[in-house]
C-alpha cells in the first residue's frame, strides 16, 4: 500500500483523532487539539487549558460546528470555529479514556479508570445519566452507542464487554472475552482485556468488533438485552490491539480497520450474516506502519482512515 499523508503540526504524539460528517478532522495531545480542513490545512489550535496544562486525550466530534474533548477529569464542549469553551462537564471521577457522542448528537458519554461511564445531555447542559462502576471491575476503556442514545456497549480492562440501557442506566447484559466464546480460550499470559469497540452500521442486530489484548479482534453480537461472543477475526497482530473501527463512508460499512501496539494496520473485509455472525468476505491487508496505535478514525467523505500514533504526525490512509 502506498505511503500514508501526514498532518503535521503537534509538537509531541497524537493521543487521539476523530473526522466530522463535513470531512473536517481533528486531533489531540500534549500541547492540546488542532482542527483540521479537510484539505489538511490546520486552521485551529485549541491550546490545552488548566495551570499543569494537563495533556488533551480525547477528541470526538459532536457535529462540524461542535467537539468535544477531555483532560483528565475534565470535558469541554468546543465551538470547533473558534477557540471558545461553550461549556466544562466535570462529571468525571477519575481521567477519562473516551467521549462516544450519541447518533443524534444530544448525549456524550465519557468512560474513565474508576470503571463508570458519565453521560451528559448536550441539550439541557447537564449530567444525564451514571452507569454504575460494578458492571465493570477496574478501569473502562471504550465506549460505544449502538444505533441510538437508548444503548450503549462498553469494555474494560477486566476483559468484560457490558451491554446497557441508558435511559434506566443499567446494564441489561454482559459477557466476559476470558471465556473465549468464539474459539479463543482464558489465559494469563496476554489476556483478551478489550481495549476498543466499534458499532457495525447495517442490519437489524447490533454487532461490534472488539480490539483485545491477545492480538485478535473478536466478534459480538448485541442485542438490547443480551450479548454473545461469536467469533474471532484471523491472526494478524503481534501485540495487543489498540483500536478498531469501522469504515463510516457510505457503501464500504462493511470495512473494519484494526490497530495495534506492533505497529501494524489491518483493513478487513467482513460481511455480518444472519444471527450476526462473522465473514470474512476478503483476505486482510496488513500495512506496517511502524509506531505504535493510539488511535484510529474513520471519514465519512471518503474511504479513508486516520491514525494517531506515537509520532508527532496524523498520517491517513486510503481504504479503497
Amino acid at each position: 500500500m502506498e505511503s500514508p499523508l501526514l498532518l503535521r503540526s503537534h509538537s509531541s504524539n497524537v493521543y487521539a483523532v476523530d473526522a466530522a460528517r463535513d470531512g473536517t478532522v481533528a486531533s489531540c495531545g500534549d500541547d492540546g487539539t488542532i482542527v483540521w480542513s479537510n484539505d489538511g490545512r490546520p486552521t485551529r489550535r485549541i491550546a490545552s487549558k488548566g495551570d499543569d496544562a494537563a495533556p488533551t486525550t480525547n477528541v470526538a466530534f459532536v457535529d462540524p460546528n461542535r467537539l468535544m474533548t477531555s483532560t483528565e477529569t475534565t470535558l469541554r464542549l468546543h465551538d470547533a470555529r473558534s477557540d471558545v469553551i461553550i461549556r466544562e462537564y466535570v462529571v468525571n471521577d477519575d481521567d477519562v479514556n473516551e467521549i462516544a457522542i450519541d447518533p443524534s448528537s444530544q448525549y456524550a458519554a465519557a468512560c474513565d479508570d474508576s470503571g463508570q461511564i458519565r453521560v451528559v445531555d448536550l441539550r439541557q447542559n447537564r449530567l444525564y445519566r451514571t452507569l454504575r462502576r460494578d458492571a465493570h471491575a477496574n478501569i473502562c476503556t471504550t465506549a460505544k452507542f449502538c444505533r441510538s442514545a437508548a444503548s450503549l456497549a462498553s469494555g474494560g480492562l477486566d476483559a468484560r464487554i457490558v451491554a446497557w440501557d441508558v435511559a434506566k442506566a443499567k446494564c441489561v447484559a454482559k459477557i466476559s472475552m476470558l471465556d473465549g466464546g468464539g474459539g479463543g480460550g482464558g489465559q494469563f499470559v496476554n489476556p483478551p482485556l478489550v481495549h476498543s469497540i466499534a458499532m457495525h452500521r447495517g442490519g437489524a442486530t447490533g454487532v461490534a468488533a472488539v480490539a483485545m489484548g491477545d492480538f485478535s479482534v473478536g466478534w459480538v453480537r448485541v442485542d438490547r438485552n443480551r450479548m454473545k461472543d461469536v467469533g474471532r477475526l484471523g491472526e494478524c497482530h503481534a501485540a495487543s490491539v489498540s483500536q478498531v473501527a469501522f469504515s463510516r463512508n457510505d457503501g464500504n460499512e462493511d470495512v473494519l480497520v484494526s490497530g495495534g501496539n506492533d505497529g501494524r494496520i489491518v483493513k478487513w473485509s467482513v460481511g455480518v450474516e444472519k444471527g450476526g455472525r462473522l465473514s470474512e468476505t476478503a483476505p486482510p491487508t496488513v500495512i506496517e506502519h511502524g509506531s505504535k496505535i493510539n488511535w484510529l478514525a474513520t471519514s465519512f467523505v471518503e474511504p479513508l482512515v486516520y491514525v494517531a500514533d506515537q509520532t508527532s504526525n496524523v498520517s491517513i490512509y486510503r481504504l479503497s
